[in-house]
């Protein structure tokens, strides 16, 4: 095992520079193995996402519902039978997707089980009503689901990219539920106000927040700034759908969201004063 030559800490078989210090590691060509004294040998079964165990898994549960497939067709006689076996069967493909996919993650996982969910509501609506009624709803949610709840695990190092996916994503959102009733009538009057403000209102307090003046935040201010914006997007909502004329119910949402923002500005205020003279006090 090689050291570094400038911090002495152990180094991997194979690095190019100490990854304490970044200094090169130069050895020599006479006595550098051809391959590494402890070798890792990689698992066929992990690459593949199948091994022994897992595959008798999969062929037992895969028997078993069909066991009970066939005793649900057999033994119901009604014609609802459909909805048993419908059922069933979505259980055990969740069942096989999720213990089979290869190097499974989050997102790999929770975006199959929302496509499938999403296949198992629709063909449950249409069976029950012929047509595609409140299915529509229940999957147009379960996307918005995915791409609060899901697509940002993969953006996590791309935060300027999530913030624009999820307010475009919430605005498809009102647009399709809007449009439910084959109209758009309240998300272009309503919604996308909302939208926008909660969008300024959120970028003008991050970019508070990183000014090299203001002190780290607590835990209470970053909930007392999501409630402002809460208030604000409710009353400014209020204030949309009269067309911009008058308020009507959100006052006490205005007034509320006011006295929070009055609030956090007294004490941020009064923490820079106090960081001011504290400072000026260890200079002196």
């Amino acid at each position: 095992m090689p050291y570094c030559v400038k911090c002495g800490v152990k180094l991997e078989d194979g690095v190019d520079k100490c990854p304490l210090c970044g200094t090169k590691v130069i050895i020599d060509e006479k006595i550098k193995p051809e391959k590494p004294f402890f070798p890792i040998e990689k698992d066929e079964k992990l690459e593949s996402g199948m091994g022994k165990q897992r595959k008798a898994i999969f062929e037992v549960s895969l028997l078993l519902s069909i066991i009970a497939e066939a005793v649900i067709a057999l033994s119901v006689n009604s014609s609802f039978v459909w909805f048993p076996l419908l059922s069933v069967f979505y259980a055990e493909l969740a069942f096989i997707v999720a213990f089979t996919i290869a190097r499974p993650t989050y997102f790999k996982i929770a975006s199959w089980e929302i496509i499938m969910l999403m296949g198992f509501l629709v063909a449950f609506d249409y069976l029950m009503n012929g047509i595609m009624s409140w299915s529509y709803i229940a999957c147009i949610s379960l996307w918005i689901y995915w791409a609060i709840g899901v697509l940002p695990s993969i953006l996590t190092k791309k935060k300027k990219f999530m913030f624009i996916e999820l307010i475009l994503s919430l605005l498809v959102f009102l647009v399709l539920l809007d449009y439910n009733d084959g109209i758009l009538d309240w998300s272009l009057v309503v919604g996308f106000p909302v939208i926008l403000c909660i969008t300024i209102l959120s970028l003008c307090f991050i970019g508070l927040l990183k000014l090299p003046s203001t002190p780290k935040p607590r835990m209470t201010d970053y909930i007392y700034i999501i409630f402002i914006i809460v208030c604000f997007s409710i009353g400014f909502g209020d204030f949309a759908s009269t067309g911009y004329s008058h308020i009507t119910w959100s006052r006490a949402f205005w007034f509320v969201g006011i006295g929070f923002l009055i609030y956090e500005i007294v004490v941020l205020f009064a923490k820079n004063i106090r960081r001011y003279f504290y400072s000026e006090n260890r200079h002196e």
